[in-house]
């Protein structure tokens, strides 16, 4: 004679599982976090290496950004400032990327009603210049393991409302790593993605998670550990 569960040993298997699947989904989120996070690391590593192929192209100079532009649109200019006359720095490092282009749309981490999720650093290239819009130079920097060159950006440069988005995303006059901030659906800034971190690209090609700004190991200045 085959003998049946009770309720009470049906509850406890069913107890068990539920245990079970409470421990492993959240351990199955961070693997998932962390994976997205490496993802990400990866494709701006070939950011990297493409922004200083540009950079080995052109004596030592980087792309240099204009205003909001998306691809296929031309910097003209708007006062104070003057025309670049050129594409934005996404499209101006798109050749040197080759078939790992599709890592301009970003990383999926980032809420997906924007395109563009990265920035290049531009000023050391502005603060030099007189506050104008100019391309950053490599052999300037006096710490490129410090120095900043780009990554993860989290402030929202878009107006999706308008459909108007930034391929051209640049601190010359705003920092785009936002450790702490107005964060949601209403702020200026999405919180930092990957675990609380950014994915920083240092001028040396080294990329660092980060969870905060530290003045004493990063700058975005030519002359060393300045501040912004």
């Amino acid at each position: 004679m085959k003998r049946a569960f009770s309720l009470i040993e049906l509850l406890v298997v069913i107890s068990i599982i539920a245990i079970l699947i409470g421990i492993l989904l959240p351990m199955l989120a961070a693997a998932r976090s962390t994976a997205i996070t490496v993802h990400c690391s990866a494709q701006i590593r070939n950011l990297a290496l493409g922004l200083n192929m540009h950079a080995d192209d052109h004596r030592d100079r980087f792309p240099i950004a204009g205003g909001t532009l998306d691809f296929g649109q031309v910097d003209t200019g708007s006062p104070p400032y003057t025309a670049t006359n050129l594409g934005p720095w996404m499209e101006q490092v798109f050749d040197y990327i080759g078939e790992n282009q599709a890592i301009l749309s970003g990383c999926e981490a980032y809420p997906v009603d924007t395109p563009y999720h990265y920035f290049m650093s531009s000023r050391a290239a502005f603060i030099a210049a007189g506050n104008q819009r100019a391309a950053v130079q490599r052999d300037r920097y006096q710490q490129a393991s410090a120095a900043v060159l780009g990554g993860d950006n989290n402030i929202r440069f878009d107006n999706e409302a308008a459909g108007i988005y930034d391929a051209d995303k640049d601190d010359y006059t705003q920092e785009c790593l936002v450790f702490q901030g107005s964060y949601g659906s209403g702020g200026s800034a999405w919180e930092p993605q990957h675990n609380g971190a950014l994915n920083v690209i240092f001028v040396d090609g080294h990329i660092e998670p980060v969870t905060e700004f530290d003045p004493s190991k990063m700058t975005y200045r030519y002359n060393g550990l300045a501040a912004f």
